[in-house]
């Protein structure tokens, strides 16, 4: 598995957004969204790749304030477990931290506060309800 930053311009790039959707929205019943902000200036996207094939993706969000948020962390089901968000949350942290970033934070379903505990990311505040989907999180902040 290689894992590489790319833009929105990638080939690619329509592999992530479809990977995306079937990890994160449509097991709740949201329907496809083609706009997700990806070109945002201060997005980097992360994808976990073997060949042609895209298996993993996440996205950091570099703030003005000296903080960085991900977002949209996906991999592909049949990889689970394997490693590859593990190494997704590591590749983040790092480029986070290379850009100057002193806290990454993040919003983790319930299901994933476990995942990011492993990392040292610790939970702020109780839960709230996510505005996109309306399902339970939690903010996690990891300081560097």
């Amino acid at each position: 598995m290689n894992y590489v930053f790319t833009t929105p311009d990638d080939p690619i790039f329509d592999q992530v957004r479809f990977l995306r959707h079937a990890v994160l929205r449509e097991p709740i019943g949201m329907p496809f969204e083609a706009d997700w902000d990806d070109r945002d200036p201060d997005v980097r996207h992360l994808v976990a790749v073997n060949g042609p094939q895209v298996f993993g993706y996440g996205r950091l969000v570099m703030g003005r304030d000296g903080t960085a948020r991900i977002r949209f962390m996906c991999v592909d089901p049949t990889l689970r477990r394997g490693g590859v968000g593990s190494a997704i949350v590591r590749e983040l942290v790092d480029r986070a931290r290379g850009e100057g970033a002193g806290l990454v934070w993040l919003n983790a379903r319930l299901m994933s506060i476990e995942f990011y505990r492993k990392f040292g990311f610790v939970e702020v505040g109780g839960l709230f309800n996510s505005e996109e989907t309306h399902l339970p999180h939690k903010r996690m902040e990891l300081r560097l």
